[in-house]
């Protein structure tokens, strides 16, 4: 079974509870279309790389400094029986980490109507939080989510700890880095961030030259 992936983090800050460092795997391709989408590059169901799922395990669970995994996307639920293979081994070996999805899927209609592979990332408890329902561009951001409507869905008891420790009100945090030639930045940004960040780089003194 394979993912296709647009990219992958080792750690960062930005996308778990405080202070817990968390691996993080974009995976490619979006059945939806909000507007205003905070990733629209990633909801083509094309290009990004085809990685097996048993490989994406081996990745994680090589990872010594982090405490979770986060999946995000695109729609990590439309690649649910490669995401369900690759999380169930994650689970095998690396029972420790907490594993936080992203969906614009809402978790009672996946529940009631969804693919086996869908309802067994949830029944099964392979996901400890699921992030889910749609981006609404003209609702507020909430911590960890785009939009207010987005509801923290703990699944396990590991989850209702992870979501004890996420508030409910407050900034997001976003870590800007380079990599590759290119900007990147992980977390939920403020609306407009990406026009704004390479004007403000350069009045903050940073020139990007060749990025």
């Amino acid at each position: 079974m394979q993912l296709r992936v647009a990219h992958c983090v080792e750690i960062c800050s930005a996308l778990g509870p405080p202070g817990w460092p968390m691996a993080a795997v974009w995976l490619k391709g979006c059945h939806g279309d909000c507007r205003g989408c905070l990733a629209p590059e990633l909801r083509s169901s094309t290009g990004g790389k085809l990685v097996s799922a048993a490989e994406v395990a081996r990745w994680v669970c090589g990872l010594p400094r982090i405490l979770g995994l986060v999946g995000s996307g695109g729609e990590p639920f439309d690649q649910a029986e490669g995401l369900a293979e690759c999380l169930a081994l994650v689970r095998r070996q690396r029972p420790d980490l907490g594993i936080i999805v992203y969906t614009g899927y809402e978790v009672d209609a996946v529940l009631r109507n969804g693919t086996e592979a869908q309802v067994r990332l949830i029944a099964d408890g392979l996901v400890d939080v699921v992030i889910d329902g749609p981006f609404v561009e003209e609702l507020p951001p909430a911590p960890l989510r785009g939009s207010s409507n987005q509801c923290l869905v703990a699944v396990t008891p590991k989850g209702e700890g992870m979501c004890s420790l996420i508030p409910a009100q407050g900034p997001n945090r976003v870590e800007v880095a380079v990599r590759d030639g290119k900007l990147f930045w992980v977390g939920i940004p403020p609306r407009g961030f990406g026009d704004r960040l390479p004007s403000e780089l350069r009045e903050s003194g940073v020139i990007l030259r060749g990025v």
